[in-house]
């Protein structure tokens, strides 16, 4: 962040006027993989839990439909589900975790830890859902128009990278 000016963020999110926003950073609020712990961890920095209440409370607010980080070395997509406008609808965040290269891609976690995160996660009252995740070299491509924005994402086998696959695809369109 800017420390200088620690709303940077809010005032860009809050002047845009595009259909499709989207917000990139280092590392995930939500990870069901080995980076979940690095926001329970004192030693990375005081108040890293109300930090990350604020940061996903502004993107709520200001209608981010996607957010692009790496730092866990593996593909996943994670879900926020929350209250929106409509009462009879829900919203949602798309969480996408894209760090598929420049080092050895971390094995996922079990079935039975993704679990209980997403229980610790409902427990500080997020309602995610882990929909995917993929322990393989990848990437993302994002193409937008005007009417929707289509989220790629290929894997590279490593000893065949002509081999490209498709990982995971999303369609967001408002």
């Amino acid at each position: 962040g800017n420390l200088e000016n620690p709303g940077w963020l809010e005032s860009e999110l809050s002047a845009c006027n595009k259909k499709f926003r989207i917000v990139s950073m280092h590392q995930s609020p939500f990870s069901f993989n080995w980076h979940w712990k690095d926001w329970y961890n004192r030693g990375y920095g005081p108040s890293l839990l109300e930090r990350k209440r604020e940061l996903v409370d502004l993107f709520k607010r200001n209608g981010v439909q996607v957010v692009f980080s790496g730092h866990d070395h593996i593909f996943q997509r994670n879900v926020l589900w929350f209250e929106g406008d409509d009462q009879n609808e829900k919203d949602n965040i798309q969480f996408i975790v894209s760090s598929g290269g420049g080092t050895t891609i971390r094995t996922p976690n079990s079935a039975g830890k993704r679990e209980k995160l997403r229980s610790m996660y409902a427990e500080d009252g997020y309602d995610v859902t882990h929909d995917m995740h993929v322990s393989a070299y990848h990437y993302t491509v994002v193409a937008i128009d005007p009417e929707r924005m289509t989220i790629k994402t290929i894997g590279v086998p490593e000893n065949h990278p002509e081999a490209k696959y498709q990982i995971d695809e999303v369609i967001i369109t408002e």
